[in-house]
């Protein structure tokens, strides 16, 4: 991978409002290199947040706390975190196995494909959650490995999953002790249309609703 922007070193601590949202730090580029960056979303919702960003690459990295999630991504693909942390100080509930909540370490949302973690510390992670965007069809969250990595906690990463792909390399391991849990189809296509028919009604613009050859590789 080549990057047309490194950030090495940086400490993002003071949540900003975007929107809904509040977070430390949201990712503004493609082909960006994070080195020895800690983003500590501490009680706003979110501390790194990325949305439709591909080619990530994260190395010694801290993502600290957000009431909801550490890092949250919706669609984008070709994300890479080696030498990671993902801290909860107390921020967030704690998930211990198959739950309902939505606060995780991790969030990445439908569609977003192509997730690595390399010798990374989490203690959870979400995939293919609903978001505004999936008013349409798009395609299903998919491939992500997890190499040498372990849950802070004590015992396995806790997996969850609403839209994902089911293919044998959904999720593939080395030296790695997962929890896995996915969501029947049926009870996902009944949470999205729920989603779609009484949840976020925020107006975006006409081009979020087109899928971008990006998201099908």
């Amino acid at each position: 991978m080549s990057f047309t922007t490194t950030i090495d070193g940086q400490i993002f601590d003071k949540p900003q409002t975007y929107g809904k949202d509040s977070l430390a730090y949201g990712a503004v580029s493609d082909d960006t290199l994070y080195t020895n960056c800690t983003f500590d979303g501490k009680t706003g919702e979110w501390g790194f947040k990325a949305s439709f960003k591909f080619n990530l690459r994260f190395e010694n990295c801290i993502f600290k706390n957000g009431a909801e999630r550490a890092f949250d991504m919706v669609r984008g693909g070709d994300i890479y975190f080696k030498d990671c942390k993902f801290v909860n100080d107390g921020a967030r509930k704690k998930t211990k196995g198959f739950t309902l909540q939505k606060e995780c370490d991790i969030g990445m949302k439908a569609g977003v494909r192509d997730v690595t973690f390399e010798n990374c510390e989490l203690n959870d992670l979400l995939i293919g959650d609903y978001s505004i965007y999936d008013q349409i069809i798009r395609p299903k969250a998919r491939r992500f490995k997890f190499i040498n990595c372990k849950n802070p906690n004590g015992g396995p990463i806790y997996v969850r999953g609403f839209y994902v792909s089911h293919q044998g390399d959904m999720i593939t391991k080395e030296n790695t002790s997962l929890s896995v849990f996915f969501w029947p189809a049926f009870c996902v296509q009944l949470y999205f249309w729920f989603c779609k028919k009484f949840g976020d009604k925020r107006v975006i613009s006409p081009d979020e609703f087109i899928i971008d050859p990006r998201e099908k590789i």
